[in-house]
């Protein structure tokens, strides 16, 4: 094991330098996963369509903020949802003009970061092995990152009607939600810079599995 205040060291500086770029780019990044979010939405629950995906500023944070409308009548645990002004709707029948989510850019890339934070901090055994841990970091850091965009808006949207008319139902794509956020994100982002610390190979001393 390399030693406790060293690796603390590297750590807190590794971790200013991450969040210090995440910073500048954050925008950049959100804006960039408009387009997946969008098709995962449109394809993953084909009943809504995205009417905007912009990123927007609230106080001191960005968010990514996606308002959907539906694109037809919805059915739901007894209860019909209808696009506002949809023709033909029964009188007195309730209407929806859009569902709005907010998603902090803390909230979408937390977890990768936190990957690649893990493989650059961990000590190497020369440059060769830092190039190539860094390179499994990104990989495996882009697909975490592609598992929580693409999961957790849908989710979100189709928490908004969970809630209000099928509370007690139980929904897989969002439980899988709330355990991404509620602890799984993190583990799978420490097993992941486990397993790419390994993979890239070392020191015996140096490798974390």
């Amino acid at each position: 094991m390399p030693n406790p205040v060293g690796l603390l060291i590297r750590f807190g500086l590794t971790l200013a330098v991450v969040l210090g770029l995440a910073l500048a780019a954050q925008q950049s990044v959100l804006l960039g996963l408009a387009p997946l979010i969008q098709a995962a939405l449109e394809n993953v629950q084909n009943v809504f369509h995205v009417a905007s995906l912009d990123v927007v500023s609230t106080g001191q944070q960005q968010v990514l903020r996606l308002v959907a409308v539906l694109r037809e009548p919805l059915h739901i645990n007894d209860h019909w949802l209808y696009p506002e002004g949809w023709l033909g709707a029964p009188v007195g029948s309730p209407q929806v003009s859009a569902f709005q989510v907010d998603l902090t850019a803390g909230g979408i890339i937390s977890y990768s970061l936190l990957l690649l934070i893990i493989v650059l901090a961990w000590p190497a055994g020369g440059l060769a092995i830092l190039v190539r841990r860094a390179i499994w970091g990104m990989l495996l850091s882009l697909v975490l990152l592609l598992v929580n965009v693409i999961t957790t808006f849908p989710a979100e949207v189709w928490a908004l009607i969970h809630d209000a008319l099928a509370p007690q139902q139980i929904w897989p794509l969002l439980v899988w939600s709330k355990m991404l956020m509620g602890g799984v994100g993190l583990i799978l982002a420490i097993a992941g810079g486990a397993w790419a610390i390994a993979r890239a190979g070392g020191s015996r001393r140096h490798r974390l599995l």
